[in-house]
């Protein structure tokens, strides 16, 4: 009886030890990203004021001031005060990208990081597209789950540095303030570099976007949709 005791104990003993290790460890990169994706699911259209600069060795954008809608699925609409509208995609957050990336990644966490004196998790992100592979990294607030910097290695094209700044809308949405792009373009493959050395250096785009004015789950009309600048 007394050994069945010991034994009961030393199960005991084991369960708590392993579940504590198991709390100790924390999420895991799936878990992360799951809290990550719920934070951008409350947020089903906005319209938002934004100041737009682009900086790029390769072609003049003036500073714009723009409007854009945004509406699930994704829905979008740009007005400019300059009659017509460019907008880079990789700078605005459309729809849940971070539910893009658990539909069909494979993911890893790689520890602990600090973005600007708050603590994130670091997650790794390999997957396809357009049938070639993409190694991206994520850094996650370890307390609101925003994804606060993200970079993306492509095998072919530019890759990628994304930073972000957020504000809190009506109390319960979190949406960017700020956002700021480098898109690092390599070298052309066969550019004779001795003839131009500037060639063979990447090129680098910064794309730099500053958000206010949000209105958000406003219930947009489709009609603000369709036509030349936007999709139906």
């Amino acid at each position: 009886m007394e050994k069945m005791k010991n034994l009961a104990v030393m199960i005991t003993i084991i369960t708590l030890v392993t579940v504590g290790a198991c709390y100790a460890a924390g999420p895991s990169a799936r878990q992360i990203l799951e809290n990550a994706a719920r934070v951008y699911d409350a947020v089903q259209d906005y319209v938002v004021d934004a100041k737009l600069r682009v900086e790029s060795p390769n072609i003049h954008v003036p500073e714009a001031s723009i409007r854009i809608f945004f509406k699930r699925p994704r829905k979008l609409h740009v007005e400019s005060d300059r009659g017509f509208a460019i907008l880079p995609r990789q700078g605005v957050v459309l729809d849940n990208p971070v539910r893009e990336i658990l539909k069909e990644a494979t993911l890893s966490l790689a520890g602990t990081d600090q973005v600007e004196g708050v603590r994130c998790y670091v997650i790794r992100v390999s997957h396809k597209q357009f049938d070639r592979r993409v190694e991206s990294t994520l850094w996650v607030d370890a307390r609101r789950w925003l994804v606060l910097r993200m970079s993306a290695n492509p095998e072919v094209g530019p890759s990628s540095e994304v930073s972000l700044w957020y504000t809190r809308v009506a109390g319960k949405y979190w949406l960017p303030s700020r956002t700021h792009t480098k898109l690092i373009t390599p070298p052309l493959p066969g550019l004779d570099t001795n003839k131009n050395p500037t060639d063979a250096k990447p090129a680098v785009t910064v794309i730099d976007m500053r958000f206010s004015k949000y209105k958000v789950n406003t219930g947009i009309s489709d009609k603000i949709f369709e036509g030349e600048n936007g999709k139906k």
